[in-house]
């Protein structure tokens, strides 16, 4: 009886084996194998909010002349004083989506990675505004302390820039068509490309990126 389940296990291995080698692959390997199948699908990450562009607030850089030191004659003294000035104006700014770098397995079969930037985009009622404050930055000027007995020095000047506020920035509607980066994807035939993506998105913990919202599948 031992000798028989021997030579059972024997022919088994050698079957087993013999397949495994066989480099032609024929009908009595592939009886044994499921073959794994491709299929190709499209998908289109947006770029831009289908309903709203956001339109930054636009500057223009002022200069002017302050006095640095005031005339005076040779051999005066003077106090230094420190003062604040404003160097840019306060404006809003507007917040629309939410976006990340992700990587995704692009091609099943070479494990090919392809870099998306995925967009999540707001509703209206959660755009968000920001009033950013003013700048102001410091200079140092002279003032006339005691006067001296020399001859008369004309009093000096400072040039100072501002950055002034053209235009606030803004959320305007527009009917431009949404920009897209379109990715091509090779992935198993068993699963759908929802599943496929799904997948991948729980592995890195990426909540953010929704169908319909951040991408497209083409069919």
């Amino acid at each position: 009886m031992k000798n028989i389940t021997l030579l059972f296990l024997t022919l088994l291995f050698v079957g087993i084996a013999a397949c495994n080698n066989n480099d032609d692959n024929d009908n009595d390997c592939l009886d044994n194998q499921e073959e794994v199948g491709f299929k190709n699908y499209k998908v289109d990450f947006y770029a831009t909010h289908k309903n709203f562009v956001v339109q930054p607030a636009t500057f223009e850089t002022v200069t002017e002349q302050a006095l640095l030191k005031p005339a005076h004659q040779e051999g005066a003294f003077f106090e230094t004083v420190t003062e604040q000035y404003l160097s840019k104006e306060s404006f809003k700014r507007h917040q629309i989506l939410d976006s990340m770098i992700i990587h995704l397995v692009a091609n099943s079969e070479t494990d090919s990675i392809a870099e998306v930037a995925c967009y999540h985009f707001f509703e209206e009622a959660d755009f968000v505004e920001i009033e950013v404050p003013a700048e102001y930055k410091t200079r140092i000027t002279y003032q006339l302390a005691q006067q001296g007995t020399g001859v008369e020095i004309p009093a000096t000047y400072m040039t100072l820039t501002r950055r002034h506020v053209m235009s606030d920035g803004e959320i305007v509607a527009t009917t431009d068509e949404q920009q897209f980066k379109r990715i091509a994807f090779s992935i198993p035939k068993d699963q759908t490309m929802q599943e496929y993506l799904a997948n991948q998105f729980s592995h890195q913990s990426i909540m953010e990126c929704v169908e319909g919202n951040s991408y497209k599948i083409q069919e």
